[in-house]
């Protein structure tokens, strides 16, 4: 079965068999369905898809994705929450990451699964 660790997001899925995946405890499928909701959105997916050549501030977030300051610092909020995008404070600047490259396979799949449908 999967490791379990301390994170959020426990489930470290190297490999899971479909069997192990569907008896996973409720607990671990809501975390799951959280990680879900947190992507969901389309602001949210804007704003991870402006990262993808590194970090930036919520400057050049709101340039790149023409959202409104308000609305990406809402965002950046829940992103950083889920352990989605990293924040990290140089003197007066904040910079937001990607925590884990993997995410944007994540977006990828749901890219290819929408436009199956």
């Amino acid at each position: 079965m999967a490791k379990m660790t301390t994170s959020k997001y426990p489930i470290k899925a190297t490999f899971l068999k479909n069997e192990e995946i569907c008896s996973l405890p409720p607990a671990a499928l809501a975390m799951v369905a959280d990680f879900f909701k947190v992507l969901s959105e389309m602001s949210r997916l804007q704003i991870i898809c402006s990262l993808k050549n590194g970090g930036k501030n919520v400057s050049e977030i709101i340039e790149i994705t023409e959202l409104g300051q308000a609305n990406v610092s809402k965002h950046l909020k829940v992103l950083t929450q889920a352990g989605i995008v990293t924040r990290t404070q140089e003197g007066v600047n904040v910079f937001y990451a990607i925590a884990n490259p993997l995410v944007f396979l994540y977006v990828i799949l749901f890219v290819i699964l929408s436009l199956h449908n």
